[in-house]
């Protein structure tokens, strides 16, 4: 590694403690591929997420809506413009620490925070550190909650962690701490339990969407309000439970689109400066929550939430 390099990742490290928002910081320090910045291209929902400015923040999501691929990268904004802190990442098993440790977390950590030459900086799926802060994996293991003090907590998949006493041992952690931030996100599992449980505390936030023709902010859902399928059997009532395999097969996709809830024509849900994060309840100030749904982007189709759910 050239001096050059070391000197380059040095500044930019100390630039980066500036007044940047956490989206914004992700996007110009860290990289999806060698020479390739992130993007929120086509995850636009997640920036609010990021730049949320409570200290607890709970998000109901979808399997495979990318939150533990961001929550990571904000982990290392943290870790940066904060020096000397800790940040606590816990998964619900000891294999889903090491598989995205070694897999998803580490390979970004070298190629965008490489150990300069010379220097004993902690690199293992345990521990990885950068400069004097250091990120801590855990599994839901008692054993994993009795260590340093800890800033920032994340909790990856909180439904799965049930009611272990892990969550309030690494809770107990934050104690000595000035940040205390504690980050939670799940695909939920049951009412009234976990991330359902604790959202309903929040300010409860939803991802609206503008109709580009009646200009009606609303909140599209799988559901018959807002989903228009041409050739829908009148027996169907509700889309998840009432669509079998055979009538998913027989649906006519490419003319399926979103609709307005008032005007009935499609919603441009690709376009960001048309959505917006709206709390339910805005007075509740100290915890925030995000509701992340089949539509807070465009990625999700018709035809694969139909043949899937």
């Amino acid at each position: 590694m050239s001096n050059e390099f070391l000197t380059r990742l040095q500044t930019r490290i100390k630039e980066s403690r500036t007044k940047l928002s956490v989206s914004e910081w992700v996007c110009q320090n860290t990289t999806l591929r060698e020479n390739v910045p992130f993007s929120f291209k086509g995850h636009a929902f997640q920036r609010d997420i990021l730049d949320c400015k409570t200290k607890i923040c709970y998000v109901k999501k979808l399997a495979q809506c990318g939150l533990s691929e961001v929550s990571f990268r904000s982990a290392l904004e943290f870790m940066v413009n904060n020096p000397g802190t800790s940040v606590l990442y816990a998964y619900p098993t000891i294999d889903m620490k090491l598989r995205n440790s070694q897999t998803r977390i580490m390979p970004i950590l070298n190629r965008d925070f490489p150990v300069p030459k010379g220097s004993n900086w902690i690199r293992n799926s345990n521990i990885m550190q950068i400069e004097n802060s250091f990120l801590y994996m855990s599994s839901n293991s008692e054993s994993d909650s009795n260590s340093t003090s800890i800033d920032y907590i994340i909790l990856d998949e909180y439904d799965l962690m049930g009611n272990n006493p892990f969550v309030s041992m690494v809770n107990s952690r934050m104690q000595a701490s000035k940040h205390r931030i504690k980050r939670c996100f799940s695909t939920p599992t049951f009412t009234d339990f976990s991330i359902s449980r604790d959202f309903a505390t929040s300010d409860m936030r939803e991802y609206f969407v503008k109709c580009p023709h009646c200009n009606h902010w609303q909140v599209p859902l799988y559901d018959l309000n807002s989903v228009h399928i041409p050739n829908l059997p009148k027996s169907v009532d509700r889309l998840v439970e009432d669509i079998t395999p055979e009538i998913a097969a027989s649906l006519d996709y490419a003319n399926s689109y979103v609709k307005c809830t008032r005007c009935s024509k499609p919603l441009h849900l690709g376009d960001d400066a048309q959505r917006e994060w709206v709390a339910t309840h805005p007075d509740r100030v100290s915890i925030a929550g995000f509701q992340v749904r089949p539509f807070s982007s465009d990625l999700l189709s018709i035809e694969y939430l139909a043949t899937t759910l």
